[in-house]
């Protein structure tokens, strides 16, 4: 069993007088790599967020990162082409 993932984060180390304009490609860059090789959470949609979040508290367990990613970071909808 894989003990969990990591990802390398030395640009955000150095980071204490950068501005948020700074952060933020290293940011998505970031949670774009954790995206590539972490697991994914694909809840239905008809069960409602708040159930997820009480089954969390219930269960003692952390949320799933990509409750919350998926709004402070969408990802683009994939095209097809014809």
């Amino acid at each position: 069993m894989p003990e969990g993932q990591g990802v390398f984060v030395a640009a955000l180390a150095n980071s204490r007088d950068a501005t948020a304009a700074d952060l933020l490609p290293s940011i998505r860059n970031l949670v774009a790599e954790m995206r590539r090789i972490g697991p994914r959470l694909h809840l239905p949609e008809d069960i409602p967020v708040a159930a997820t979040i009480l089954a969390s508290l219930r269960h003692h367990r952390p949320l799933p990162p990509e409750l919350w990613r998926r709004w402070a970071f969408p990802e683009r909808a994939a095209t097809v082409a014809d």
